[in-house]
């Protein structure tokens, strides 16, 4: 990475307004709100609007405008459809009304994807599994439903939906850069059953052809590997702020400490280098599925 990293400590979310309107997981905004209010604050700059007129083509005020942007509330399904037609969306804003409406993300990794929804690049390093944001369905339940102690059949559903919801991050306009290293038994373990590897492996390759996506493979028979700590995703907000999270058994916590947010960064960039190349790496992914 290209990035010199200041990091500082995630800051709370201001708690919304309880508005009919408001959508809100425990306390903070649905990062689907967060992630409609960024792409209505991108159409309505490309428009050469600010927020006062462009409340006043649709009859409300710079504040709901602002309220919208900032992801604390979300406006009427019919005035999303209004929006998008008056800012020549094609479709943009009104794809995210049925998000919009269900809160999916459990409260413990709300923050986590509040902030995930709202970056301009993240990078991200897997040991054991497929990451979240290039699961399919399928792929998702299977490791969901591995949980222990197990979870009933209404939570795995709860969280698949989460885990698919958050996959928007790779499509929403504008587009974050994002990157992904895996290693190769993540994409050789059979979660799920060889079919439903061999889905995902597909998927995994359709979605490195898009610009925005980079994604590499870290060979089984590396001699030199940075990332035997574990796994790390470094993230870049619209505002400015570089964040490091780090993945564990009990859940995950951000590196609040400089230096070593800093050391994590430059573990992260060596773990690039030591990966195959992202030609390669779909190359190894499509033979690894010719072989399912």
């Amino acid at each position: 990475m290209q990035h010199t990293y200041t990091f500082v400590q995630p800051r709370p979310s201001p708690v919304p307004a309880r508005t009919p309107e408001a959508q809100v997981v425990d306390g903070r905004p649905n990062p689907a709100a967060k992630m409609f209010g960024a792409q209505l604050r991108h159409l309505r700059r490309r428009a050469g609007l600010d927020p006062a007129q462009l409340g006043a083509a649709i009859g409300n005020s710079r504040f709901t405008i602002e309220s919208w942007e900032r992801g604390v509330r979300t406006p009427h399904p019919d005035t999303i459809r209004t929006l998008d037609e008056l800012l020549n969306a094609d479709d943009m804003l009104t794809a995210v009304i049925e998000q919009l409406a269900s809160p999916l993300f459990p409260g413990q990794f709300a923050e986590y994807a509040e902030l995930e929804v709202s970056c301009v690049s993240l990078y991200s390093y897997n040991a054991l599994a497929i990451p979240g944001l290039l699961q399919t369905e399928d792929y998702a339940r299977a490791v969901i439903g591995a949980s222990v102690p197990p979870l009933d059949d209404e939570d795995v559903e709860r969280l698949v939906a989460a885990r698919i919801e958050r996959q928007v991050l790779l499509t929403r306009k504008p587009q974050p850069v994002v990157s992904f290293v895996i290693e190769e038994i993540a994409i050789r373990r059979p979660i799920g059953g060889k079919p439903v590897l061999r889905e995902q492996l597909k998927h995994i390759a359709e979605v490195a052809d898009m610009r925005n996506v980079t994604i590499q493979v870290m060979p089984i028979d590396v001699v030199e590997h940075s990332g035997l700590e574990g796994p790390m995703i470094l993230i870049r907000t619209y505002d400015g702020r570089d964040l490091v999270y780090i993945e564990g058994q009990v859940g995950g916590v951000w590196a609040t400490d400089a230096t070593q947010a800093a050391i994590i960064a430059q573990r992260h960039g060596r773990i690039q280098t030591q990966a195959l190349r992202a030609a390669e790496s779909i190359e190894l992914i499509e033979r690894i599925t010719g072989d399912l």
